[in-house]
């Protein structure tokens, strides 16, 4: 399989800077990322917070576990007046600013100030682990 890895362009996520058998390493992107905060189902409160992320450059995603929820947050921006879109799929491409709601599962979300990304999940919006 290791073979295979390396015809492509690989990139590994890793706080610990160190050789890795089997793998070569060409360039190392120093990188921070920290947790995201627990709403503990104040929606209103995490929508404050990334009307601000995106107006400080910040792609937001979060990853919900059914439609129906996400159609539920997106509803919630909207009221908000923050713009967020609903995709049934994870998007190719988030721009500068942007934040979509999609169905998607991750343990939990982080922040990356490095890239200007933040992955919200429903753990950190309503404590449910996908």
């Amino acid at each position: 399989m290791l073979s295979k890895l390396s015809s492509f362009p690989t990139v590994l996520f890793s706080q610990l800077r160190q050789d890795i058998e089997s793998f070569k390493v060409e360039e190392f992107i120093p990188y921070h990322s920290k947790e995201v905060q627990s709403y503990h189902g104040k929606l209103e409160d995490f929508i404050v917070d990334a009307g601000k992320w995106k107006r400080r450059g910040y792609k937001v995603l979060v990853a919900i576990g059914n439609e129906e929820r996400g159609r539920q947050i997106e509803s919630a921006f909207l009221d908000a007046q923050v713009s967020a879109a609903y995709q049934n799929e994870l998007p190719d491409d988030i721009l500068t600013g942007q934040c979509f709601i999609t169905k998607a599962s991750f343990s939990r979300g982080y922040m990356m100030d490095t890239f200007k990304f933040v992955l919200v999940t429903e753990n950190e919006l309503f404590g449910i682990k996908t």
